[in-house]
This record gives C-alpha cells, sequence and structure tokens, in this order.
C-alpha cells in the first residue's frame, strides 16, 4: 500500500521532470534569440528607426515571456525539492 501511495507523486515528479526538460529548450533558445536581437540592436541600423523599434518590441516581448518561463521553471523545481 505504501508503494501505491508513492506512485502518483513519482508520476507528477517524472511529468515535472519532463516539463523542465522541455522549458530548458525554450529558455535557452530564447536566450539565443534575446542575444541575436541585441547584436542586431548594436549593429548600424541606418537610420531605420521603424525597424530599431519593432526589434526592441521584439526584444521586449521575448524578455517578458523568458521571465515567466523562469519563474514557472523555479517553481517546478521547488515542487521537485519538497
Amino acid at each position: 500500500t505504501r508503494a501505491l501511495t508513492l506512485e502518483p507523486k513519482l508520476a507528477a515528479a517524472r511529468n515535472a521532470l519532463g516539463v523542465l526538460a522541455l522549458q530548458r529548450g525554450d529558455l535557452a533558445g530564447a536566450e539565443r534569440e534575446i542575444a541575436a536581437i541585441n547584436d542586431k540592436l548594436a549593429a548600424n541600423h541606418g537610420g531605420d528607426w521603424q525597424k530599431l523599434h519593432g526589434l526592441v518590441a521584439d526584444k521586449e516581448k521575448l524578455e517578458a515571456r523568458l521571465r515567466s518561463w523562469m519563474s514557472e521553471w523555479e517553481k517546478l523545481g521547488s515542487e521537485l525539492e519538497s
């Protein structure tokens, strides 16, 4: 019976680990995208302020998504520890 009570916890832990692995890839991808946008922002934009504004907007969206994912990552990690 003890094994039966542990099974749901183990299944939840396995699921959380799977989610963490997927999010790790998402986090790395978002960080690469932000770095690429930073490179574009640092490059000569030739006075194209619309393009520059678009890049800043894209970067802000990615950073917000990254913060959200990091929060979820930390929450799942805490759940696994408890």
